[in-house]
């Protein structure tokens, strides 16, 4: 039976994930509580101007932050979210640390970022350092560093 919804992973495979993102930006919306904002590193000099630039008081301005924490961990899930449909494609795993997803023939290795990813500079020199060590073990293989981006 073809598949329902995409043809490169099974309508099981894709609605797990859909079922884990789901559950993953729930938890971050209801879990996330002031506690936990004062366990966070914050930007006291960001937050001391955001508060004098949009009027705000603290009560409003620890809300504002509170979303933006949360809203970042969301983020985070759907960077997760990417690999593991990827991790659905046959012949091709998530790995557990180092790069994103590879073939299981070790053939194509694939960074993944979403758009909002924050990639530094020297971050990205980590990432093509991963990938090209990994081509010079395996010298017939590629190495792809993809950014999901908008038009």
């Amino acid at each position: 039976m073809p598949n329902k919804y995409v043809d490169f992973v099974s309508d099981e495979h894709l609605i797990n994930c859909i079922s884990e993102l789901y559950t993953k930006y729930l938890n971050a919306k209801v879990s996330y509580t002031k506690t936990d904002f004062n366990k966070n590193k914050v930007d006291v000099f960001k937050m001391l101007f955001d508060k004098k630039f949009n009027n705000l008081d603290d009560e409003d301005l620890i809300e504002k932050e509170i979303s933006r924490q949360v809203d970042r961990t969301i983020v985070n899930a759907i960077g997760d979210f990417h690999e593991n449909i990827l991790n659905g494609v046959d012949g091709y795993s998530k790995v557990p640390a180092g790069i994103d997803i590879k073939s299981d023939d070790n053939k194509v290795f694939i960074e993944l970022k979403n758009k909002h990813n924050t990639v530094k500079g020297e971050d990205n020199k980590s990432i093509f350092t991963k990938l090209k060590e990994e081509i010079d073990k395996n010298p017939d293989s590629k190495a792809y560093f993809a950014r999901i981006l908008d038009k």
